[in-house]
């Protein structure tokens, strides 16, 4: 529970939004780019737990409400345990389902930023 952030990873162009007027802001949504493609993440943080669970879909999928979008339209995931601090957080990577990205990749880190109006 960290209030309203942009959170922005150091390795990869992936970053979400925290909006606690939404009533899902546990469940917050950003993008990722890649190969010259932009993707729609939604991330799962797992209440009571440090586990996180990135979901990715085609760009399109941004508009769509949660309850329409078919999981087999997923293109990825990103699965793993998260050690956070006030303006940071590690995401530790178990599994990457998916082939936008790279298997090998172990950890991303996420720095805490400030929303532009």
């Amino acid at each position: 529970d960290f209030g309203n952030a942009l959170w922005v990873c150091d390795e990869l162009d992936i970053w979400f939004i925290v909006d606690t007027e939404k009533d899902d802001y546990y469940f917050p949504e950003g993008e990722l780019q890649i190969d010259n493609m932009t993707y729609f993440c939604k991330f799962y943080f797992i209440h009571q737990t440090n586990q996180l669970q990135i979901s990715i879909y085609p760009l399109e999928y941004a508009i769509a409400p949660d309850e329409s979008r078919d999981r087999n339209a997923m293109v990825g995931t990103i699965a793993g345990d998260c050690a956070f601090s006030d303006d940071t957080f590690v995401f530790m990577i178990h599994t990457i389902d998916g082939n936008i990205l790279d298997p090998t990749m172990t950890q991303l880190n996420f720095r805490r930023d400030t929303i532009s109006e």
